[in-house]
């Protein structure tokens, strides 16, 4: 798996220069060209019960998903789900998580951001589909242990996994 992203890395990194040629900072630039067909992302907890303990969601074609398998998230693997489409009006919450994506990310050749979940503290999950590339990365909730210019955005998905675990 590392040695398919280190191939990609070469593209992106090209695609992300090109990108940045006005000077931006990564953490100031989302990505907007190529962006995603579709957008999964969720956040997980191993010693919990409940349906809370999972929450997964898709965001695609102007909809908004959410998955009915509360399957534990893997290192290995992108994520199987099971979507059950939401309503409008939570998609229209929450839609922001596109605008948003950092444009450093789709060039990291990490998969995994700190020990996610092994202190039981939970995890992010984050899969991206778009033209060039389908990647999934999973981050720990403690920020030290994932980059800084990712801090905003993973609070970002935090917030908006919040509002619609509260809906």
């Amino acid at each position: 798996l590392n040695l398919r992203r280190s191939e990609r890395l070469i593209w992106t990194i090209h695609l992300f220069g090109l990108l940045c040629v006005g000077g931006c900072s990564q953490s100031e630039t989302p990505m907007q060209e190529n962006a995603p067909e579709w957008l999964v992302f969720g956040r997980f907890y191993g010693h919990c019960q409940g349906e809370q303990c999972i929450e997964i969601y898709k965001l695609e074609k102007g909809k908004l998903f959410e998955d009915r398998n509360d399957q534990y998230v893997s290192n290995e693997t992108f994520y199987e789900a099971s979507y059950e489409q939401l309503d409008d009006a939570k998609y229209e919450m929450v839609r922001s998580i596109l605008d948003h994506i950092p444009s450093g990310l789709i060039a990291e050749d990490q998969i995994r951001f700190g020990c996610p979940d092994c202190a039981d503290q939970g995890g992010i999950y984050l899969e991206i589909k778009n033209s060039q590339a389908h990647e999934f990365w999973i981050f720990d909730q403690n920020k030290q242990d994932v980059p800084a210019y990712l801090h905003s955005y993973l609070d970002l998905i935090n917030a908006k996994i919040d509002f619609l675990s509260n809906e």
